[in-house]
This record gives structure tokens, C-alpha cells and sequence, in this order.
């Protein structure tokens, strides 16, 4: 199956926050995403080969009813510079970027921002995961969220863990307390080799709060220029 860019499916019906949108491609088709919205609900796309080259929104529009993200592919995943996906309401939601087995190769724009309380949770995992020119934000007005590119702190936990992670000059991904509380966490991890070149940041809160964790690390070798 391939939604091809410029179609549209479109959910605004507030009063069933828990309405999923659910696309499958075939084992040898891409999918290439104009528009999708499901506001306050969950999107999720899985295929052999995805490419978004539009916007995947799950802003939220009712009240305690964060959006969910998920974009999964046996192979490979770009997003290109034109991608936007969205999972920002009062608290944050979850956006989750994944190849099985393949490289996750993430351009565009990714928001899972807090306008009134904290940050969500970005997932960019894959065997080889690369940010370039692209803008990560799980920053929240009392607290920042977390994100994880290529895995968890040292490599732990249950999220899959990347080979190769390389971050360009032009990446920017930042977890920041915007008014109050604590700054949120960051990881980019890879089993082998790590190349950061972009900016990172956790900061706390203007008026109170404590920067957050960032760590940027690879197993074997890190090269770190941000």
C-alpha cells in the first residue's frame, strides 16, 4: 500500500480521544505521508520501507489526552526535511522512530512538548540512526522530557540499540524546562561509534529547577564536536 503525498486522513472528533489511525505497507512498498491528523490520539505506520516527507500530527485538543506517534519499519525509515510530527498538548506525548534492521535517517521537525506541564518521550532507534538537519523538542513548561537516539543511558534498558549514531552540526535536540522544574534527560548512544556534531540541551526551569542529564557516548569510539 502507499499513501502518496498529498492525500489526507483527517480526525478531529474530540469526543473519541482514543481513535487510532493505523496504516500497514506491504513487504516491498514505501510510504510517503502528505498529512495525517488524529488529534489526541494515537498514529501508528509500520512497512519494510517508510519515508515521510509530510506531517503526522497527534497534537492534543482535549484535556489529559496526550497523542502517540509511531512510525516502524522492518528496514529503513526517513523522514525528510520536510517531515513534521507532532505529539504536543499540556503534557507531552510519545513519538517513537524505529527500523528493525535498517537505518533510521531522521530530517525535519519532531515536537512532543509540554505547553503547560512537561515534556514527552521521543524514541530514534534503529541498527544505524542519523539526525540531520533535524530538530528534536520534548522541552515542557515545568520539566523536560526525555529522548533517546540510538538507546538508553550506557546502553541499557530494553530499547534497541544502535551500531552507528552520527547527530550533524545543523541538528538541534533539547529537553529543556522552560518556566519551572528540572530539565529532562538525553541519551544518544551506539554499540560501535558515536559522531555528535549538532547542539544538545537539558536546561531547568528560568524561575526554579535543575538542568537535566544529557550523556552522548559510544561503546567504542565517540567523536563529539557539539
Amino acid at each position: 500500500m502507499i499513501l502518496a503525498a498529498g492525500q489526507s486522513v483527517k480526525i478531529f472528533d474530540s469526543s473519541t480521544p482514543g481513535v487510532r489511525v493505523e496504516l500497514t505497507a506491504s513487504d516491498n512498498a514505501a510510504v510517503n505521508l502528505g498529512e495525517i491528523l488524529a488529534q489526541s490520539g494515537q498514529v501508528g505506520i509500520y512497512g519494510a520501507v517508510l519515508r515521510n516527507s509530510g506531517v503526522v500530527n497527534a497534537d492534543q485538543v482535549v484535556r489529559s489526552a496526550a497523542g502517540k506517534i509511531v512510525l516502524r519499519a522492518k528496514q529503513d525509515v526517513t523522514l525528510d526535511v520536510a517531515s513534521r510530527l507532532g505529539a504536543s498538548g499540556e503534557q507531552g506525548g510519545a513519538i517513537t522512530v524505529q527500523s528493525d534492521a535498517g537505518t533510521t535517517l531522521v530530517s525535519g521537525t519532531i515536537e512532543a512538548k509540554g505547553t503547560t506541564g512537561t515534556g514527552g518521550d521521543v524514541q530514534l532507534l534503529g541498527n544505524r540512526v542519523g539526525l540531520i538537519g533535524a530538530s528534536v523538542d520534548a522541552s515542557g513548561t515545568t520539566g523536560g522530557g526525555s529522548i533517546l537516539v540510538g538507546g538508553d543511558y550506557q546502553g541499557t534498558g530494553s530499547v534497541q540499540r544502535a551500531s552507528a549514531t552520527y547527530v550533524s552540526s545543523d541538528t538541534s535536540v533539547k529537553a529543556d524546562a522552560i518556566q519551572s522544574g528540572n530539565g529532562g534527560n538525553v541519551a544518544v548512544w551506539a554499540d560501535d561509534s558515536t559522531r555528535y556534531y549538532g547542539s544538545i540541551t537539558a536546561h531547568g526551569g528560568a524561575n526554579s529547577g535543575d538542568g537535566g542529564f544529557v550523556e552522548v557516548s559510544g561503546k567504542h569510539y565517540l567523536d563529539f564536536q557539539g
